[in-house]
């Protein structure tokens, strides 16, 4: 079930009841897919243990940073500081309280980013290419897709959330 408006951003997570084992709801396989923009993210089918990533994403939907400037910046150079605060290339720490990519996302290198103005909040995504020589991803003419949405919409991905991991 796709909670959320697609073309601003919404999230579908299903179990997967041939991908669990009868009985065992340790891990609770299935899929999380992100709609941003009308965009699909990530763009293969990946198995997604919900029961770790739900919670981590919850958590950064619940807890948005609030930083009006990032917020109200372009997107395509919000985007790229969001991802040099999240893994930057010198000895600085990672600052992952603006990502919002669960592994499933991360592994088909689909970043996702929010940040808040306080009211509503900013969500920013993009299909990466991963450059190996460098250890990062390659951030030049990329498609940055983005989707602002209101606290009660979040509120209620964040519902939904609770509902699947409470049903296991």
């Amino acid at each position: 079930m796709i909670i959320g408006d697609p073309y601003k951003f919404a999230i579908d997570m299903q179990k997967i009841e041939e991908w669990n084992y009868s009985g065992d709801n340790t891990f609770l396989n299935g899929v999380l897919l992100f709609f941003i923009d009308g965009a699909i993210f990530p763009t293969e089918i990946r198995t997604a243990t919900l029961i770790s990533e739900l919670e981590p994403l919850k958590n950064v939907l619940e807890n948005p940073i609030i930083d009006k400037r990032l917020f109200n910046m372009e997107k395509g150079d919000a985007y790229m500081e969001l991802y040099d605060l999240t893994f930057p290339e010198n000895d600085a720490d990672n600052n992952y309280g603006y990502h919002l990519t669960p592994a499933s996302l991360s592994e088909d290198h689909c970043h996702v980013f929010c940040v808040s103005d306080g009211l509503k909040t900013r969500v920013l995504g993009a299909h990466l290419d991963y450059l190996f020589d460098r250890s990062r991803h390659n951030l030049e003419n990329i498609q940055v897709k983005e989707g602002v949405v209101s606290k009660e919409d979040v509120i209620r991905i964040i519902k939904y959330i609770d509902q699947l991991l409470e049903k296991r």
